[in-house]
């Protein structure tokens, strides 16, 4: 890794330095970036030749029963259950009727893929509102080497058709805060609201958001942040309620009968589940929201379950002070530094089914991918741009802790959000995507900071030489 990061370094150095660099129009990297992702993502979709599995396989199903029987919708299954993934099934639902059944999963990889383009210039652009152009281009050109995004294409789920949105918010907040602009406060609840339906878990970004617009209105004394906040707020919920209304209304669902958000919890604290005690990732998936299963389904015992569990849970830390410190440590540490975001793993499972996916047929280049000299490339990569984008965090925090510019605060407050639910939420490396990939907005800042200071030790050195000449 630390190869890789000099040879990106040494090369962004050259580029920020030259004449090239300095007649390049952002669009033009954003234009670049958005074409290298949406290919790059379609051409890795193809090449995996992987199908829908769990989660995935789950809501296509479900998708395809929407409107005709809803069986899915009975009492104990799956969208009874988690009806928090009804924008993610409409959207499914969507590419079944104007593509069909067959082409599904084939237009949501395409999906995908063309979602992380947007996604990329939406970072850049962001990084631009934030700081300048120059570290928008710089951040720009880094962001081809972040892969998640390219082989995040075969993962059928709302991660990230949910990031432009998300990122879109952020921006148009932005917007409405240096420009005082309500229309952008209206166009970043629209965003917020679309990219929540998508995927739930982006309400801590809204709720970062809120307290942005108020740390505004208090730093800058303009009760039109305050207003603009109240847009957001309304705005996020006039969107939300309507759409889940229109459901209600089309398909005549549930979606009051839910399991309790105790029992993520339940999960996330468990030590009894083998992981608390024999692996790298306690507090992950148990399969305590399958308790109950079918008509013996229940949310109200299963939320009393729970609380037992958490309280067994907390008794268990309090007790033992030292399982306590290795059980968060090493959830922290499998959540948060699993640089691929188990983005392959998600593409090349090795159970289920009677022909798992790591059993199929694999071409050379896929191989490599999964397992050769390619697959430790990849790694590799994944390792640099996730160790940079939390250092450019950490050195975005530090060189501006003074200076309070209250918009870019945003996805370090959003990420450090994600970071206290996952503490104690059920813990998934992929859940910490959506937190790197705000962060990624801090890339191109904390590069041209380190080019800026390199820039100069080299003139100054070279000054030195030449007076030294002189003498």
């Amino acid at each position: 890794m630390v190869i890789c990061a000099l040879i990106a370094f040494a090369t962004l150095y050259l580029l920020y330095s030259s004449r090239f660099f300095r007649s390049l129009r952002l669009k033009d990297v954003c234009w670049a970036l958005f074409t290298y992702m949406t290919l790059a993502g379609i051409l890795w979709a193809v090449l995996a030749d992987t199908w829908p599995w769990f989660d995935s396989l789950d809501l296509i199903h479900c998708a395809k029963d929407l409107g005709a029987s809803n069986d899915y919708w009975q009492v104990g299954c799956y969208m009874n259950r988690f009806p928090f993934q009804v924008g993610y099934l409409c959207l499914i639902k969507l590419v079944m009727i104007i593509f069909g059944e067959s082409q599904t999963y084939l237009v949501l990889e395409i999906v995908n893929a063309v979602a992380a383009g947007v996604a990329s210039v939406y970072i850049v652009r962001l990084t631009e509102i934030y700081f300048d152009e120059e570290s928008a281009k710089l951040g720009g050109l880094t962001l081809f080497l972040f892969l998640p995004f390219i082989y995040y294409s075969t993962f059928a789920y709302g991660n990230i058709p949910c990031l432009p949105f998300t990122i879109a918010a952020l921006y148009y907040q932005a917007r409405a805060i240096k420009t005082d602009s309500l229309f952008s406060s209206a166009l970043s609840a629209a965003c917020i609201a679309i990219g929540v339906l998508l995927k739930s878990t982006a309400k801590i970004v809204l709720i970062a958001m809120i307290l942005i617009m108020v740390l505004s209105a208090l730093r800058e004394k303009k009760a039109r942040s305050l207003f603009g906040a109240a847009v957001i707020v309304l705005g996020y919920f006039c969107v939300t309620q309507v759409f889940y209304a229109l459901v209600v209304a089309k398909y005549g669902v549930d979606m009051s009968n839910g399991v309790p958000g105790v029992a993520w919890l339940a999960m996330g604290l468990d030590v009894t589940n083998k992981n608390a005690i024999n692996s790298n990732n306690p507090g992950w998936y148990s399969g305590f929201v399958w308790a109950l299963p079918g008509d013996t389904y229940s949310p109200q015992v299963i939320h009393d379950q729970a609380i037992e569990s958490i309280k067994s849970s907390l008794a268990t830390f309090v007790g033992d002070p030292a399982f306590a410190l290795s059980f968060f440590s090493r959830k922290i540490a499998s959540t948060w530094l699993e640089p691929t975001y188990t983005g392959l793993v998600n593409g090349n499972w090795s159970v289920g089914g009677d022909v798992p996916m790591a059993t199929r047929p694999m071409t050379r280049v896929l191989a490599s991918a999964y397992y050769g000299k390619a697959n430790t490339l990849i790694l590799t990569l994944s390792d640099f741009m996730q160790t940079l984008t939390l250092a450019s965090t950490v050195y975005y925090i530090v060189q501006n802790g003074s200076k309070r510019d209250v918009p870019s605060l945003c996805p370090a407050i959003a990420a450090f959000g994600f970071f206290l639910v996952y503490l104690v939420w059920e813990g998934k490396a992929q859940y910490s995507l959506i937190p790197y990939v705000l962060m990624l907005a801090y890339v191109g800042y904390f590069i041209k900071g380190l080019l800026v200071a390199l820039d100069g030790r080299w003139h100054v050195a070279a000054d030195s030489c030449e007076i030294k000449e002189e003498a």
